[in-house]
């Protein structure tokens, strides 16, 4: 995929809104953040865990392709698969799942609820009615609490330089009947009804509130800004006519440091304030008129957000061994804030990969693996805002196809060859850590378990004989094959094992010898005068040499496939001296003066 992590705007903030707003519409791409993660730097103290709401495994269909989605509170925080050395349960650090939109992960501020529960949370709120002669008890379900002249305010009070406050309520439930005086924000301590503080404690010089109310007697949405007791002016902000009758994102940034009250409406900018001193305040939700709309809230943030956090997930799994592909996500990212991801993998889960480097796009650089944990780096640089997850999808991509290293191989008889085996998914990027069984197709030389080959000594081309195998999960058996030709090859250690040495007339045995390396027979023929025509066939052959010198001969040898080999070597003939045979004079007796005839006989 050529794009960044996917993104997709959520109105469950409001540093966002349902018209995708300018600000949020440039804001919502991760700055990657490169170093260490924060929680590696918190010397292992892990602040906040999520409840477990349905422990489950999170293991995905096996098989050459298959897809795990997280986006549900029970996904984010789900009891992990137990494996040697992995935490048993998804690991949180100033980070928390909540539910406003189905399923998100945020840094953990100051306060926070959701309304998940059936009664009001007393730990966080102080509640009661509004008016003396009218008490209906708050109402929480189905995720949302309801008002009807009753209110909650924050047990801890608020001092920050640098605070914010959002909620997401419907002032008007019934849209025949006007809004009776419902507040949200910041207020002093007290309420005033009438000219009686219920409960009874009159503002002071150093509280003062930001708070939105829908005025009773028209349907008009205001912000009413007051620092200090009475004798400081109240501010009151007109944001015109509002449709009160749907379920609004009301955000409020109280900023000292910069001098600002920053206002939102479904995350849109509606006003800004000065803000000079730094005011105590408490977190309301408030309704006044028992005759008019009851409020509902779904959920309601105020404080300030930590600058970091990390969430460390449950190890997933594949079911076999494959290339974790593709990491996208859904996530909102304010300005001032980032998200930033790192993956690692295991073939066994217990020896895992180095943890990667932040990811900058969607494509998973970790190793091929069975196993997959990811962790999530939550950064920002103000404590008004946090960056949002809302989904992760991890593809994965098994192995598809597979070859064998050399595919073809051209080998000498008995020569040795190590052939590999390398498995692909089917985006040809190799599958690593798989186990390959080999074997051969017929009784075809010798092959080891590691795919070292010794090749037959007959010749021919053996089509396939080579096979590979390794076992995908829910999908049977992947296989490679390797063809093998074996050379025929000359005859070779040729010899005519001479020079040979006689005398003139001496018979001489000439002996070749030769061997085949295919392993099959020879045939000799021997060249005795040297005119390059092998007449005399045999091993060995006789020959008589009379003339006197040296002498050149030949032996050819021939092997069934008519290939050969040819060596020449020498006969030295020494003469030899010639042999008198007999010696006669004629006549045998004669006389002084007499000629006499004498007859030698020799033999050269």
């Amino acid at each position: 995929m050529n794009q960044f992590f996917k993104v997709e705007p959520s109105p469950d903030t409001f540093q966002r809104n349902p018209g995708l707003c300018l600000l949020s519409r440039l804001l919502l791409l991760a700055v990657a953040v490169t170093g260490a993660l924060l929680w590696l730097g918190l010397g292992g103290a892990w602040l906040e865990q999520a409840a477990l709401i349905s422990p489950r495994v999170a293991h995905a269909t096996g098989g050459l392709s298959g897809v795990i989605t997280q986006t549900t509170p029970a996904d984010f925080g789900q009891a992990c698969t137990v494996l040697p050395g992995v935490q048993a349960n998804p690991v949180l650090t100033n980070v928390s799942v909540i539910s406003t939109a189905g399923g998100e992960l945020r840094l953990t501020p100051t306060l926070q609820d959701y309304f998940d529960g059936s009664t009001v949370n007393d730990t966080l709120w102080q509640s009661g009615p509004v008016r003396t002669w009218f008490s209906v008890p708050i109402t929480v379900s189905n995720g949302v609490v309801t008002l009807n002249a009753n209110y909650l305010r924050s047990q801890d009070a608020f001092s920050q330089s640098v605070r914010f406050f959002e909620a997401r309520a419907l002032l008007r439930p019934d849209p025949d009947s006007l809004p009776g005086w419902p507040d949200v924000g910041f207020m002093r301590s007290g309420l005033l009804v009438g000219d009686t503080f219920e409960p009874a404690q009159p503002p002071t010089a150093d509280t003062g509130s930001r708070v939105f109310v829908a005025r009773g007697d028209f349907d008009q949405l205001e912000l009413w800004a007051r620092d200090g007791d009475w004798s400081n002016p109240l501010i009151i902000e007109n944001l015109g006519a509002q449709d009160l009758t749907r379920w609004r994102v009301f955000g409020i940034e109280w900023d000292v440091e910069s001098n600002v009250t920053r206002v939102y409406l479904d995350g849109e900018l509606q006003r800004t304030l000065t803000a000079t001193t730094v005011i105590t305040s408490w977190v309301w939700l408030y309704h006044r008129d028992p005759n008019a709309n009851p409020i509902q809230v779904d959920w309601v943030r105020a404080g300030q957000y930590p600058l970091g956090g990390g969430y460390l997930s449950c190890v997933q799994d594949a079911g076999g061994v494959v290339n974790w592909s593709e990491f996208t996500v859904s996530s909102t990212v304010p300005v001032s804030t980032s998200l930033s991801y790192r993956t690692r993998t295991s073939v066994d889960g217990t020896v895992w990969s180095d943890w990667s480097e932040p990811l900058t796009g969607t494509l998973i650089t970790s190793p091929s693996g069975r196993y997959l944990q990811y962790q999530v780096e939550f950064s920002n640089t103000t404590p008004l805002r946090s960056p949002e997850l809302q989904q992760v999808v991890l593809r994965y991509l098994g192995p598809a196809s597979m070859s064998i290293s050399p595919n073809s191989v051209v080998l000498d008889p008995g020569a040795s060859q190590q052939f590999t085996a390398q498995a692909f998914d089917s985006n040809s990027r190799p599958v690593t850590g798989l186990t390959y069984t080999w074997s051969l197709s017929g009784e075809v030389g010798v092959l080891d378990a590691f795919g070292l080959f010794t090749a037959p000594l007959t010749a021919g081309t053996y089509l396939n004989a080579i096979v590979a195998m390794t076992p995908i999960s829910g999908a049977g058996d992947l296989v490679g094959y390797s063809t093998v030709t074996v050379r025929d090859l000359p005859p070779n250690n040729v010899s005519a094992n001479g020079p040979y040495t006689a005398n003139q007339g001496e018979t001489l045995t000439h002996n070749g010898s030769g061997s085949d390396p295919n392993g099959g027979p020879l045939s000799f023929a021997w060249d005795l005068n040297n005119d390059s025509l092998f007449e005399r066939p045999g091993q060995s052959v006789t020959n008589t040499w009379q003339s006197v010198g040296v002498f050149t001969i030949g032996l050819i040898v021939t092997d069934t496939g008519g290939l050969t080999a040819t060596v020449t070597t020498t006969v030295t003939v020494n003469n030899v001296a010639p042999t008198i045979g007999s010696i006669a004079r004629n006549p045998m007796t004669v006389n002084q003066g007499e000629a006499v005839t004498v007859t030698v006989t020799a033999t050269d």
